[in-house]
C-alpha cells in the first residue's frame, strides 16, 4: 500500500493549490501569450511551479474536448475532463464580421481569466462584455465537481461547455 507524506496529503487541501491552479489557467490557454505545444493533432498547454506541475491537453476546435492534470510532486492529485464547442445553429451564422470562432474563443479566453479564487475551475459565474455573454454554473467543490458554461452572443447561446473533475486522493488521505 502506498503512503502519502504528510505534505502530499495536505496540497490538495490549502490554499496553495487553489493558488497554483488558478495562476496555471491564467498563464496557460487563456493567455494568448502562450502558444501550446502540438501533438499528434492535439493542443498541450503546460505550467510549472516547483513541485506543482499542470497539464491541459485538448482536440478539436469548433467541437472540442480536453484534460487538465495537476501534479504535485510528480504525483496527480487532481484532474478536469471537459467536453463543449460552438452550436450547429451557430455555424451558419458565423460571419467574417463580429461573430467568428475567432470571436467566439477570444471571448472565451477573457472571461476564463476571470476565473475566481475560490473555485478557478473556468470562468466566473457571469460576464458580459458589449454583446458577447458568459455564464458558468457549477455544483460541488474543488474535490469533485460538474459544471457547465456558455457563451451567448446577442442573447443566443453560441458555445458550450460541460466539464468535471475533482481530487485524486481519497478524502481520508487528506489531511
Amino acid at each position: 500500500m502506498h503512503q502519502h507524506s504528510t505534505h502530499e496529503q495536505a496540497a490538495i487541501n490549502t490554499p496553495d493549490f487553489v493558488s497554483f491552479l488558478k495562476k496555471a489557467k491564467q498563464a496557460t490557454y487563456a493567455n494568448n501569450a502562450n502558444k501550446p505545444e502540438r501533438i499528434e493533432g492535439c493542443k498541450e498547454y503546460i505550467y510549472q511551479d516547483g513541485p506543482w506541475h499542470y497539464r491541459d491537453y485538448y482536440a478539436g476546435s469548433t467541437l472540442f474536448g480536453g484534460m487538465e492534470l495537476v501534479r504535485f510532486n510528480h504525483q496527480p492529485i487532481w484532474t478536469m475532463s471537459y467536453y463543449g464547442g460552438i452550436l450547429e445553429p451557430a455555424l451558419s451564422h458565423l460571419t467574417i464580421n463580429t461573430l467568428t470562432e475567432q470571436a467566439i474563443f477570444e471571448f472565451l479566453k477573457k472571461a476564463l481569466l476571470l476565473c475566481t479564487s475560490e473555485l478557478p475551475l473556468r470562468g466566473p459565474e457571469e460576464f458580459s462584455e458589449g454583446r458577447w455573454g458568459y455564464k458558468n454554473t457549477v455544483q460541488g467543490s474543488i474535490m469533485n465537481f460538474w459544471g457547465h458554461e456558455v457563451i451567448t452572443y446577442d442573447n443566443v447561446i453560441v458555445c458550450e461547455q460541460r466539464y468535471v473533475g475533482g481530487g485524486l486522493l481519497f478524502a481520508s488521505k487528506i489531511a
